[in-house]
């Protein structure tokens, strides 16, 4: 179960908005979790996802070597209006930032949420 909330928890903070799923859905497979699990985290984690999403960015921005962006959460959901390829071509750079400063956190994140889940399990009796 630890694993397949920190699965979750990952694949929930993945910085493009409508790829959650289907990453929930591939890291589910391939480690052979709990899908029902996943998925509502992968839900529950939506507002955290977009609250990230510019950190993100710019974390990414900075991580390569990029000058400081200036984007809103306004601009990046006018960019998708006219569709997802749309807003790929309009700020996909600044999404690239996003993913690669996910990359870099998401190892971490996922090894320390699955440690400290399996040891309150452990204590708890789950």
């Amino acid at each position: 179960m630890a694993l397949s909330i920190a699965i979750g928890i990952v694949a929930g903070l993945f910085p493009v908005i409508g790829f959650t799923t289907l990453l929930s859905l591939m890291l589910t497979a391939i480690f052979r979790q709990n899908l029902a699990l996943v998925q509502a985290l992968n839900w529950l984690l939506s507002l955290v996802q977009l609250i990230l999403i510019i950190p993100l960015m710019r974390i990414g921005s900075f991580l390569w070597g990029h000058q400081k962006i200036s984007i809103s959460l306004g601009q990046i959901e006018k960019a998708f209006q006219p569709g997802i390829l749309s807003g790929l071509q309009t700020i996909g750079i600044f999404h690239l930032f996003g993913i690669l400063a996910w990359a870099v956190l998401v190892v971490p994140t996922g090894i320390i949420s699955y440690f400290v889940l399996v040891k309150v399990f452990r204590k708890h009796g789950v």
